[in-house]
């Protein structure tokens, strides 16, 4: 019978690593699709290829991490909107000349994607609750 020697703890294993990996290429893929959001003809044309080549991510991965074409540009278009959202909650109350910047700034970056996002509002969920959420935010204003 083997003597009983020092309990040894169990080592606790995390995948810190692959998770960290896992957010970052999370980020590349939206950022890909943001961008193509910005610069595409038509929002609806986007693809999955289009979003892989760009990010370097595969489309799998894209798939596994979004579950569908759907979920993958619903959170682009969140990632979208929380940018521009957090562009103009920059300037403080009664800053006339930052709100006319911000505004100017805005539509520098995003304003084709926004015509671009009217144009095709009937064509597309994502681009309809996308412009509907941008209606209010400006409504509480």
């Amino acid at each position: 019978m083997p003597v009983a020697g020092p309990k040894q703890k169990k080592r606790v294993y995390r995948q810190t690593a692959r998770a960290d990996q896992s957010e970052a290429n999370t980020q590349r893929v939206l950022e890909a699709a943001v961008r193509l959001l910005r610069t595409a003809p038509r929002i609806g044309d986007v693809t999955l290829d289009d979003i892989a080549a760009a990010s370097g991510i595969t489309v799998r991965t894209i798939l596994r991490r979004f579950g569908t074409r759907d979920g993958m540009m619903e959170a682009a278009f969140m990632a979208l909107r929380d940018d521009i959202t957090s562009n103009r909650n920059t300037v403080g109350p009664g800053d006339v000349e930052g709100a006319l910047q911000s505004i100017l700034a805005h539509y520098e970056k995003d304003g084709d994607v926004n015509l671009r996002a009217l144009e095709q509002e009937h064509e597309l969920r994502q681009v309809h609750e996308a412009l509907m959420h941008g209606r209010e935010y400006h409504r509480q204003f």
